[in-house]
Order: C-alpha cells, then structure tokens, then sequence
C-alpha cells in the first residue's frame, strides 16, 4: 500500500526527496532539497539509488508519475510516501 503526504508537510519529515520528473523540467524548477532522478532511469535499476532502509519522497508535477513510482517501488520493498499535488502546488 502506498503512503502520501501532502507538500506542505513535506517540510517536518525525514528522508530523501527525489523528483522524478525529466532533466528539463526539473531545470526549470525544482525544491532545493531534491535530487532528480528521472522515473524512468531510477525504475531501471533502483538497487543503484535507494536503500531499503530508508524513506524517500517521490514528487513529480501532478503526483501522476510519482504515485506510479511509488507503486512500483513499494512491491520492490522500499519505503516510499507519494507526494500529492507535486510540484505544480510549490510554485
């Protein structure tokens, strides 16, 4: 099952931000304190990026492609929380 957070609490809790939009949206804009990795690249091989012992915060524009990761992730045993809204509500 997957966990979600709303952006604003986003700011209280602990773990890794990973924005997984495309190199060019994320250049447009993104949270200072998240690092891109493309869905596509990090679904490739998650074993490069993440650690099952930690918690990770998938935001992407709509929480569309996060939750899709998110959903992925988690049947792989990882610890993701899907984050709603996305970026289209940090503007």
């Amino acid at each position: 099952m997957i966990k979600h957070i709303e952006l604003a609490e986003l700011e209280s809790k602990k773990g890794l931000i990973i924005d997984v939009r495309e190199v060019y949206e994320y250049a447009a804009y993104h949270m200072p304190e998240a690092i891109n990795i493309p869905a596509g690249v990090l679904l490739e091989n998650p074993t490069q990026y993440l650690d099952k012992d930690k918690t990770y915060y998938i935001i992407c524009a709509h929480a569309v492609r996060s939750e899709k990761v998110c959903n992925i992730l988690v049947r792989q045993g990882y610890d993701t929380v899907n984050v709603l809204s996305g970026m289209s509500c940090y503007l």
